[in-house]
């Protein structure tokens, strides 16, 4: 301790006569401070930071649905948060070696406030593909990315980003890329592949070959609504790259979110808002069901299926007699004449009713003010028939409710 003292006591003489040594030391720590508050600037969370303060101060709350690919900056500033939090996520995973899928899930669920206004550089979701192989995704507010982590080396890196994707065959994913936030691109009347997006990512059976699959879903952002339009894409991840199979677009009403049939490693199903043809029918319109089956050497489009068959075949009837084209075959004479008196018009509602092998249908709308008309149907041909046309006075809802379960 002696010689300690002895030493720094020698070095405070030697110093006091030396200016020059004086300057170097403290030029020396300067630039060591200098080095450490760079690089805690630099930091996944400055940088997350530092890119919403530009987002926010550009578009403010516009922002949230898609920033402008005209402005430069813009575009920037988004590309650096999903770079941060990409960053954040390969320094999460170093620093919590071994972590399972589940804890690593409530992690990140604890990292986000309860409102998704409020931003978090944690992804908010994430699934498992293999071993070492995660898919994650998040989101500001409703513009959202998705990249899959994997090991290299030992070491945590982002394999694949849904921005850098080849979109040559499917220009609907270009919607995920930064640039294709709006503005512009809606300008161009570029439809779907124009964004933002959010969702996130699912795994399927691997292919013959082994290959991993996968599926990504998507919500369009928007203002408001009940109605809102999704994209599902399929994938097949060779080690190296992701390679979209198929990728789709489509509407659906907020209440059929959950109500799909129930998914299996080989099928996926999602429910569709479509529109009748002869009449306008609010919140969940013509309800279909879309099929993809997940085959060994393919993904393959089943198509879609009206939950309602019913419903569509006395629309059929009604779009033909609207447009003065003939029916015949799909009614009965007295139920054609019958319906071509009462034709509907502007808004309408239709219910379905079930019983063995026949059916009840029932329309209102804007054109029967007291009213509303009654179908029996009966399977003919391997199709609806209708054998029956008839007005019900009195409320719909009342009348013609649907059976519980349908």
């Amino acid at each position: 301790m002696a010689n300690l003292r002895a030493g720094r006591n020698l070095f405070i003489r030697a110093a006091m006569h030396n200016p020059a040594m004086i300057r170097r030391i403290l030029l020396g720590l300067l630039a060591v401070f200098a080095i450490t508050t760079a690089e805690a600037a630099q930091t996944p969370e400055a940088r997350y930071a530092a890119a919403l303060a530009v987002l926010e101060a550009k578009c403010g709350d516009d922002c949230g649905f898609g920033v402008d690919e005209s402005n430069p900056e813009e575009v920037k500033a988004l590309d650096a948060l999903w770079d941060a939090t990409q960053d954040w996520t390969l320094a999460f995973l170093e620093s919590n070696p071994g972590i399972a899928l589940e804890p690593l899930k409530t992690e990140l669920l604890n990292r986000h406030p309860p409102t998704f206004q409020s931003p978090s550089i944690a992804p908010d979701w994430v699934t498992s593909l293999a071993d070492d192989l995660y898919a994650f995704s998040t989101r500001w507010d409703q513009i959202g990315t998705a990249f899959l982590v994997g090991k290299r080396n030992g070491r945590w890196t982002v394999l694949w980003d849904v921005r850098k994707t080849d979109t040559r065959h499917f220009p609907v994913l270009n919607a995920w890329r930064t640039d294709h936030g709006g503005g512009a691109c809606r300008d161009d009347d570029l439809g779907y592949a124009c964004g933002s997006l959010s969702g996130g990512i699912f795994p399927l059976k691997p292919d013959a070959e082994g290959k991993l699959r996968f599926g990504l879903g998507g919500t369009y952002a928007q203002g408001g609504g009940f109605t809102f339009t999704k994209q599902i894409s399929f994938w097949r991840w060779d080690g190296k790259n992701a390679e979209p199979l198929l990728a789709h677009t489509y509407q659906q009403y907020i209440e059929d979110s959950q109500a799909s049939v129930p998914d299996t490693p080989s099928r996926i199903v999602v429910r569709v808002k479509d529109k009748f043809k002869s009449v306008g029918v609010c919140c969940a319109g013509r309800q279909l069901n879309w099929t993809f089956r997940i085959l060994p050497d393919r993904i393959e489009d089943q198509g879609k299926k009206p939950l309602y068959p019913e419903a569509d075949a006395v629309d059929a009837v009604y779009a033909a007699l609207q447009d003065h084209r003939s029916a015949e075959g799909a009614a009965t004479p007295a139920a054609l004449s019958f319906m071509g008196r009462n034709l509907p018009d502007g808004l309408g509602n239709f219910v379905t009713r079930r019983s063995g092998s026949g059916a009840t249908v029932c329309l209102s709308s804007d054109a029967f003010e007291s009213f509303f008309v009654r179908f029996r149907l009966v399977r003919r041909g391997g199709k609806f028939f209708i054998a029956k046309a008839e007005r019900v006075a009195g409320d719909l809802d009342q009348h013609c409710s649907r059976q519980k379960g349908e």
